[in-house]
């Protein structure tokens, strides 16, 4: 499949409208009489909003974009929503937002949620705040910088989104839409200056992080631990020398209530513990969110490494709505998500509580009748 980026450079190289008026009509002929490809999968829905963009240019006026905001700002519209299609909802669960900054500083959020008797969404909470009119501006001219730049835009369909309604003095509207949680750097970062800005709780915006306690669906850990040996024949004086390689899989998953856990010693042994305890395990996974995972302190640059036994991790947590998350690194203190300790502590609490059963227990098999 072709860069995208390789066709626009082609693309400002073309300044013929009937040129590019044939590439525009061969593309969809060929897409929708010679080949079973849709026209909105993703390479083919991005190719045509780029060819329909540039030819908006060219029969422009102006030889500008017209996607691209322009003029000064004097409000914005965010409207955020974090359902996908196809998972169910939560009752009472907030679902979209939509939040207006004005120049003068007036803020306004309307928030909807689902009321599952209804099936619908319903009203919920509503703030209007007031911050300095120099706050507002400022963000206003960084979020009406962001999309004068050439950025590509995305058609939002069956995921969670963002929508922009970007207003300037003339009174001319720009709307532009995207992927929620989708880890685009400037768009968290736009994200995080409104948030310290407009003191209003959990606010979606760009990036999804405002989520009230995304819930987890899936955690798996695994542990890989090499040790190198070196070992001295007392029969000979030879000298021995291999790795011993050894593994730890961990798996607690919601929809199955189900934790496992593996062990193995490459070549010797290998031992399986499945649990089944249904509400338990969805309670537990309740008590984590993403913000636990993503807090790491990461080790110096200078750190000495420890390679014998060397000790690696991987860490995948598959959440309802924001993308897979994913750990690596070496199994110590600064390399683990910062308080780790807490969650490996209640997992002990959890596998304690369950217990090992009455087989092993004394208590039970010393007893005696009468």
């Amino acid at each position: 499949m072709a860069d995208i980026s390789v066709l626009y450079e082609e693309l400002i190289r073309i300044s013929d409208k009937e040129r590019l008026g044939t590439i525009l009509f061969s593309m969809w002929k060929h897409l929708s009489q010679w080949t079973k490809e849709g026209l909105l999968i993703p390479f083919n829905r991005l190719w045509f909003i780029t060819v329909l963009g540039r030819m908006e240019m060219l029969c422009s006026n102006t030889g500008m974009n017209p996607f691209l905001f322009r003029g000064k700002p004097k409000k914005i519209t965010i409207i955020s929503n974090n359902a996908i299609f196809g998972q169910p909802l939560e009752d009472r669960e907030e679902i979209q937002q939509k939040l207006i900054l004005a120049e003068d500083g007036n803020v306004s959020l309307e928030a909807y949620i689902y009321e599952e008797k209804k099936g619908n969404l319903d009203p919920g909470r509503i703030k209007e705040i007031e911050i300095t009119k120099q706050h507002a501006e400022k963000l206003l001219l960084e979020l009406s910088t962001y999309f004068k730049k050439d950025i590509a835009l995305d058609i939002v369909d069956q995921q969670s989104f963002w929508l922009v309604k970007l207003e300037n003095q003339k009174n001319e509207v720009f709307q532009y839409s995207g992927y929620l949680f989708q880890e685009e750097e400037s768009l968290e970062k736009l994200s995080k200056r409104i948030r310290d800005r407009i003191k209003i709780e959990n606010l979606l915006l760009f990036d999804g992080k405002g989520l009230i306690k995304e819930k987890i669906e899936r955690i798996k850990l695994e542990y890989h631990s090499t040790l190198s040996l070196n070992v001295k024949s007392i029969k000979n004086d030879s000298f021995f020398s291999g790795f011993e390689d050894y593994y730890e899989i961990l798996i607690i998953d919601r929809q199955t209530e189900t934790l496992k856990h593996e062990q193995r010693v490459e070549g010797i042994c290998e031992i399986s513990k499945i649990y089944k305890v249904d509400q338990i395990i969805s309670s537990f996974l309740d008590q984590w969110d993403y913000s636990f995972f993503n807090q790491i302190a990461g080790n110096e640059n200078d750190t000495i490494e420890d390679n014998n036994p060397r000790r690696d991790f991987q860490i995948t947590i598959d959440f309802r709505k924001r993308p897979q998350h994913k750990i690596i690194g070496t199994y110590d203190k600064n390399s683990l998500p910062k308080s780790w300790w807490s969650f490996v502590n209640n997992l002990l609490e959890l596998l304690l509580h369950i217990g090992i059963g009455d087989l092993f227990n004394p208590s039970i098999y010393n007893r005696r009748k009468r």
